[in-house]
């Protein structure tokens, strides 16, 4: 017991040393989110609005963003058994983009993540893995935004 503590307490003092902070804190991204727009699936909307929200209220910059997000997940068979009975599905998650500068036309940019994977016999726990899915490829979308907004704003 005592062990698991010290090696937990090196670690965190460790991190603190080496100076850790989170990716996209807010602190060094030279753009904010001025006004943000979600259509499409509630779920993920909610999700990306979370998540981009702190891009809002932390970092008031001179490169403000308009955001018009179009959100849509599908999931689709990706094949079957000799039954006829679904053994992999293929779920992706597309996010359509219009953004804009304050003085500058609107442009569009897509972003797409897809995953495979197996049937499951508890159809409970296959909605809950993909939900969990959902979030994950989401997650990764808003992460490809933030770096593409970071590098088109720094041209």
């Amino acid at each position: 017991m005592i062990k698991k503590f010290l090696i937990f307490f090196l670690v965190l003092l460790f991190l603190q040393g080496c100076g850790y902070q989170a990716i996209y804190s807010g602190k060094n991204l030279n753009f904010s989110i001025e006004n943000l727009i979600t259509v499409g699936d509630k779920g993920l909307n909610r999700f990306i609005s979370k998540r981009l929200d702190n891009l809002n209220i932390e970092n008031k910059t001179e490169n403000a963003y308009k955001l018009n997000i179009n959100s849509k997940a599908t999931k689709s068979i990706a094949a079957k058994d000799k039954q006829g009975i679904p053994s992999t599905y293929t779920l992706t998650v597309n996010i359509e983009m219009l953004y804009s500068l304050e003085n500058s036309l609107q442009k569009s940019k897509s972003f797409s993540e897809t995953i495979n994977y197996s049937n499951r016999d508890n159809k409970f726990q296959l909605k809950k893995y993909e939900n969990t899915s959902k979030e994950n490829l989401t997650d990764k979308i808003i992460d490809n935004i933030i770096l593409f907004l970071q590098n088109d704003s720094s041209q």
